[in-house]
């Protein structure tokens, strides 16, 4: 799970308690249990606390402070905390230092087309960075985060071409291939000619991938088998497209585009799980892409602020 899916897991349970702790139970043995299942669940993950902490801040600021706010229709709560929500999320997509400082970069449903000597061309897909080292020796590409797509012609003095992740390297034997990097995965596909990977903690680790395959590996193995006839990336033509796929699968990858927070309606997120779409959506325009998923699969979904699109179930 890639870092700002990840994140909106952890915002969708914070979203979840605000809204348990927005409710009186009925006694202090209740409410005595409901702390003590609070805790465990903090105890998990160091950040659940510090998001909890840092949403239930903005809920307070806005005067819906859960200890405080009286019970409500639940639709107008739900509301509330969803601009909330949109707020942490804009704060929280903050980037890393490594991303200001790199050579390259794109912002968040931004995708650019670079163009490198001899005519090589490399396309960056949304927020994503690389440092680019090109010398008399060398034409690598160090992918800090995200993905890039390159189209790589021949060099006359014979330099290799290599895309470099935390995880792997990839080098090109004359071909055009992507590169992402999710968490610590990095995953490689090949339309044209061979690609060479090789695991960056294990050089014997290597595989050589054709054109239609795929596959994904950490720093020092591969996860599964290569994939063969997988398609060419679809965001190079401004489109998602999925086969099958899990909603939260096709959230994920809206996400990416998305310059705010979509999330689930947690009383209809388990519904919503076992939702899988199979069609083309447009990467830029997420009202479009919801559009289309609202026709084709039994949801609905609501946009209070641009930032914001709340999803639920339709009735």
């Amino acid at each position: 799970m890639n870092q700002k899916a990840e994140l909106a897991r952890i915002q969708q349970q914070v979203a979840e308690w605000l809204i348990r702790f927005s409710e009186p139970e009925e006694d202090e043995v209740a409410n005595a249990a409901r702390a003590a299942e609070w805790q465990r669940w903090c105890e998990q993950d160091a950040r659940h606390e510090r998001i909890y902490h840092q949403m239930q801040q903005l809920w307070s600021s806005a005067a819906m402070t859960p200890a405080t706010t009286q019970r409500k229709a639940r639709p107008q709560r739900f509301l509330s905390l969803a601009l909330v929500l949109g707020l942490v999320g804009m704060l929280a997509s903050q980037l890393p230092y490594r991303y200001w400082l790199s050579d390259q970069r794109t912002a968040i449903s931004e995708i650019r087309r670079l163009t490198l000597d001899y005519d090589s061309v490399l396309t960056l897909n949304t927020d994503s960075a690389v440092n680019l080292h090109f010398d008399t020796r060398q034409r690598t590409v160090e992918l800090v985060q995200g993905e890039a797509y390159a189209q790589v012609a021949k060099d006359p003095a014979g330099r290799q071409f290599v895309i470099r992740s935390l995880q792997a390297s990839a080098q090109a034997l004359g071909t055009r291939y992507s590169v992402r990097e999710v968490g610590e995965e990095t995953m490689v596909h090949v339309e044209e000619s061979r690609v060479r990977v090789t695991a960056q903690g294990d050089p014997a680790v290597s595989v050589d991938l054709n054109a239609g395959q795929q596959v994904s590996l950490t720093q020092y193995a591969l996860l599964d088998d290569v994939q063969d006839g997988v398609a060419e990336a679809g965001w190079l033509h401004n489109q998602l497209v999925f086969e099958n796929a899990p909603l939260n699968e096709v959230l994920d990858e809206l996400r990416r585009y998305h310059r705010g927070v979509i999330y689930l309606d947690p009383r209809d997120r388990r519904m919503l799980y076992k939702l899988r779409f199979t069609g083309v959506l447009p990467l830029d325009d997420t009202g479009r892409a919801l559009s289309l998923l609202s026709y084709s699969l039994p949801l609905s979904y609501r946009q209070p602020i641009d930032a914001v699109v709340l999803i639920g179930s339709k009735k």
